[in-house]
């Protein structure tokens, strides 16, 4: 049973969060589970919520509106060492400062690696990073959305642009750091990062959608040539009005004293005769005509030849959307067994982004690495025989 120091840590995360990042829980949005793993604080400081008020590690200005609004990050650590590209880079760095590294190796590990930016970063590799990282997007709402048949065009893009700029980076990476004998972490895990999985997304979503076609409900439209039932509908409904052109002159011919007629295809109620609202169809026609509604123009009627045009062509626009929707079904049960690889690939590239920005201003400062004791006194027992002593020279906060 958690103890009662363990409930008090996790409101003050709670209380921490909800005052920098302003943590809401919106119930409409779905949730998805895909894993459940422990949370292990080793290694990592934890401080009490007024550290980072007394620090400025984070600081909230008010809105400037007397209405009130959202506040904003004001001046801080955090919004000094924050140049990174994409809002997943700046989330990584303010989960870095909430709970900062403790562990030597650790701290080493990333030391190591903004070393390797530093000398790695200059102006033409920096710009291709900046505009590679500006399209990367955390891709578990995407997959999340995906999963339940609701994403529409913009989540496919986001997954598209997202594996798309882990590909470009990851390739700048093998160009460069190839041939390193020992890699930092994280350039290693990039390295062993397997592209595959992103090159398939990438060639799917192109090779099956049109994420730039218009759609009422917003979802991607598929390609031609990617599903034969659901261009055979498409083809129906393409050539409808020609169809239709055709049985309306054959139509008014039946009908004496009638000016003009129209057949009409309405979506979810089907196929009807258009009159003029000054004229009538005989109720003891033939053919049936029943009146189904009217506007301020035209009276609609529902008649035999309607009925077997239904009976022949169906509704297409409802059958076009559910064949449209067993399309993207198949898609995302390809892509979705490959959910954790594509979450992880956009979790490095967020590393990346933020131990970029620590690069690029510790360059711009002209920051000096720090040599980290091991043990760090400042964790070390009173009572403890170590003598030594952390010394910091031209510092600053």
């Amino acid at each position: 049973e958690p103890s009662d120091a363990a409930f008090n840590a996790a409101e003050d995360i709670v209380r921490r969060d909800r005052r920098t990042a302003e943590v809401r829980f919106e119930r409409v949005k779905p949730l998805c589970v895909t894993s459940i793993s422990r949370l292990e604080l080793d290694g990592r400081l934890h401080l009490g919520s007024n550290v980072y008020d007394y620090l400025q590690i984070f600081h909230a200005d008010p809105h400037p509106s007397a209405l009130g609004g959202a506040p904003k990050e004001g001046i801080s650590l955090f919004s000094f060492l924050d140049q990174c590209a994409s809002k997943m880079g700046s989330d990584t760095l303010k989960q870095w400062l909430l709970a900062p590294l403790s562990d030597p190796s650790l701290i080493e590990a990333r030391l190591d690696c903004i070393d390797h930016l530093w000398v790695w970063m200059d102006d033409e590799v920096a710009e291709t990073m900046k505009f590679h990282l500006r399209h990367t997007r955390d891709l578990r709402r995407p997959l999340t959305l995906i999963n339940t048949s609701t994403a529409t065009s913009k989540h496919w893009e986001h997954l598209k642009e997202t594996c798309i700029a882990a590909t470009r980076i990851r390739e700048l990476v093998v160009r460069d750091f190839r041939s390193l004998v020992a890699p930092p972490t994280l350039i290693k895990r990039i390295l062993e990062a397997p592209h595959e999985h992103l090159l398939f997304v990438v060639q799917l979503i192109t090779k099956c959608l049109d994420l730039a076609a218009p759609s009422t409900d917003k979802k991607p439209q598929i390609r031609g040539g990617v599903d034969p039932e659901l261009d055979r509908l498409r083809g129906i409904m393409n050539d409808l009005n020609d169809f239709l052109d055709s049985v309306a002159k054959t139509e008014i011919l039946k009908y004496d004293g009638i000016s003009s007629l129209r057949v009409v295809y309405v979506p979810q109620i089907g196929f009807q005769l258009a009159v003029p609202s000054t004229e009538q169809l005989p109720l003891n026609h033939p053919d049936a005509p029943l009146l189904q509604y009217s506007s301020n123009q035209w009276s609609y009627y529902r008649t035999a030849t309607t009925q077997k045009l239904y009976e022949l062509l169906g509704d297409v626009s409802p059958l076009i959307l559910d064949q449209r929707d067993a399309v993207l079904h198949s898609l995302a049960q390809k892509i979705l067994p490959l959910s954790n690889h594509l979450i992880y690939c956009a979790h490095w590239m967020a590393e990346l982004d933020a131990l970029s920005s620590m690069a690029k201003v510790s360059k711009q400062n002209g920051f000096v690495r720090p040599t980290i004791l091991n043990p760090i006194p400042a964790f070390v027992d009173s009572g403890s025989s170590d003598s030594a002593t952390i010394r910091i020279i031209g510092g600053r906060h």
